[in-house]
């Protein structure tokens, strides 16, 4: 599909800033707007409500119940879309940004971990229920997307350079943070797993990091997702991931397990060397 050139002649920004602008929107957010096309009334649109993570191409993951109206209907037309929007705190709501997300969604026959840990660090009280044999993970595959950030941007856009834009911390240097806090600050992933996740495990590592979140594993098996409050990159990590890690530590002091009472205070609290 084309966009239309004279559109895009007529916007008071450049492309690439909407492309930056629409993925900051899609992780800030975290409930969306689902539209589905009606199987018992004929292909009518179908709206409804629904809590969302992303997986790491930004795909948005769904979970879903078998019974609910919606999962009938893409069951049957995998088609959807998804309405994304800044909160609404007074004033024109139409001068918020929107972002509309058009997809195919899919059933994940096998659930990873790590997209499991996403989604429930953005929906916790999932953790009660999502395994049941009732709900399913569902991914939805990125087709076009939708922008509108205010006048002057208003923009239909392919997801391909979102989709694909390099990781800066699967970069030679990227790479080197988590080997950082691996090597010299294990005791703050653990602080950060007990915190945040309930870890029972005495060790842990962080496996996986990207502008939005880290990813850690324990040695018992359990992962765990935080997200970060705003985008990332090599000059804003260290702060960013400080700042869990003193969240961590003042959370346990409040009521520390018996396994860390003897934890010595990390160096990463007073900033990485």
């Amino acid at each position: 599909m084309n966009d239309d050139p004279q559109q895009e002649e007529a916007q008071l920004v450049p492309k690439t800033k909407a492309y930056g602008e629409a993925e900051d929107l899609l992780h800030q957010a975290s409930v969306a707007s689902l539209c589905t096309l009606s199987a018992r009334e004929g292909g009518w649109p179908f709206g409804s409500i629904v809590p969302y993570a992303l997986g790491p191409g930004h795909q948005p993951i769904l979970l879903l119940a078998r019974i609910a109206e919606h999962t009938k209907n893409l069951m049957a037309d995998p088609r959807v879309s998804l309405l994304i929007h800044e909160p609404h705190d007074g004033g024109d709501p139409q001068a918020k940004a929107r972002l509309t997300v058009l997809g195919r969604a899919q059933r994940l026959e096998r659930v990873d971990p790590t997209i499991e840990a996403r989604y429930l660090a953005r929906v916790p009280e999932a953790k009660t229920y999502h395994r049941t044999h009732n709900f399913d993970f569902y991914s939805v595959e990125l087709e076009r997307l939708r922008y509108i950030g205010g006048f002057g941007k208003i923009f239909w856009l392919d997801p391909g350079p979102l989709r694909d834009r390099p990781n800066p911390f699967h970069s030679e240097p990227g790479r080197g943070v988590l080997d950082h806090l691996n090597q010299d600050h294990s005791d703050a992933v653990l602080a950060m797993g007990q915190a945040f996740g309930g870890w029972t495990a005495q060790r842990g590592r962080a496996t996986d990091l990207d502008p939005w979140g880290l990813d850690l594993t324990s040695d018992a098996g359990e992962h765990l997702h935080l997200d970060f409050a705003e985008r990332a990159d090599l000059d804003t990590i260290r702060r960013i991931v400080v700042a869990l890690v003193s969240r961590a530590r003042h959370q346990l002091a409040k009521a520390p397990p018996a396994s860390l009472r003897d934890l010595g205070s990390s160096s990463l609290a007073a900033g990485p060397g």
